[in-house]
């Protein structure tokens, strides 16, 4: 890992007074990384879509739950905020008390232990794949693959999202779907969602910046289905 990228993970990212100045939101905690380059890109796809009254979703909220709390800053809305770390689930929780009373931090593999279908529903996802986050070191920085790794060709984890997210969605909700574009293939994340059913209805993107959300939708003959 150059000495560049470590100063960018081990200073930049975990800096709270950047955090607060990007974001608007005040972490506690410095332990962790904050944020990433899709964080960024994933703020500015929430104000182009968030209104008040939403019922929101995250999945991977992380150990700070920034995004669910950058959401409710940005409107009125009910999130409920979901990982499969608790160690993180408990981080999170603690930063969110008292700060956003409307943000629910729940331990969860992706939908697993969410009720309900909501407006909005939006993950930093996972998608690194195995054999190159190890080779860039990202597994000694992350030591928990639920923290990087989308599997083996770094597609799996989106697989899964997109294949669990659509019966959570409300008719016309929108599924907001960030990931790195320099791991992945931007064609073939596409194609994906495609074959599960969903349309892109347009995709956020900054500039220097290779990581881009795509804000999907449940293609007509898929909408209305209940959740399992």
């Amino acid at each position: 890992m150059g000495l560049a990228r470590k100063v960018l993970n081990r200073g930049l990212r975990r800096n709270a007074m950047l955090t607060a100045l990007l974001f608007g939101v005040r972490l506690q905690g410095s332990e962790r990384i904050h944020w990433d380059m899709t964080t960024l890109v994933l703020q500015r796809a929430l104000r182009l879509r968030l209104r008040s009254g939403m019922r929101v979703a995250e999945i991977g909220t992380g150990p700070y739950a920034l995004l669910a709390r950058i959401a409710r800053r940005l409107c009125t809305c009910t999130v409920d905020a979901g990982d499969i770390n608790p160690t993180y689930v408990q981080s999170a929780s603690q930063e969110v008390a008292g700060t956003a009373s409307s943000v629910s931090v729940i331990e969860s593999d992706l939908f697993a232990a969410f009720t309900g279908q909501y407006d909005l529903v939006f993950s930093n996802t996972l998608y690194i794949p195995r054999a190159d986050g190890r080779s860039r070191e990202i597994d000694r920085m992350h030591p928990s693959e639920t923290d990087w790794c989308g599997g083996e060709s770094g597609y799996e984890f989106i697989e899964r999202l997109l294949a669990d997210a659509r019966p959570r969605l409300r008719p016309q909700g929108l599924l907001l779907l960030g990931f790195n574009a320099a791991y992945l293939d931007e064609q073939e994340v596409r194609r994906r969602c495609d074959v599960f059913g969903y349309e892109v209805d347009m995709c956020t993107r900054m500039p220097l910046n290779p990581s881009c959300v795509l804000h999907l939708t449940a293609q007509q003959s898929q909408q209305g289905q209940n959740p399992r």
